[in-house]
């Protein structure tokens, strides 16, 4: 059960960074090349590379060659349930854009 606890906050912390929802987001519709990740992020290939990475390793996405390419894809599209929940939750509760260390006293 301890395990469960621990795999579940790697995994909010794995969704806590917006480059890497963005890639779980653009993977959602089709399989992509890093290339192809980079430009639709707006983001330099070393810093989607080092966020597919951590996907992968935590297995959110796989991956296949063809040809000279990578080409990633979700593994588990049910991952993106967590994030709309999520997103519903902020929105039903109206919480705040910034944190408690953010905010003026």
């Amino acid at each position: 059960m301890e395990e469960d606890k621990f795999r579940a906050i790697r995994l909010h912390k794995l969704l806590g960074n917006p480059l890497r929802v963005k890639i779980l987001r653009a993977l959602q519709e089709a399989p992509r090349t890093p290339t192809r990740l980079a430009r639709l992020a707006s983001r330099p290939l070393p810093a989607i590379s080092r966020a597919l990475g951590l996907l992968q390793a935590d297995g959110l996405v796989g991956y296949r060659t063809v040809g000279p390419c990578v080409v990633y894809h979700l593994r588990f599209p049910e991952v993106l349930a967590v994030l709309d929940l999520a997103e519903a939750f902020v929105r039903r509760f109206n919480l705040p854009a910034t944190g408690p260390s953010q905010r003026a006293s």
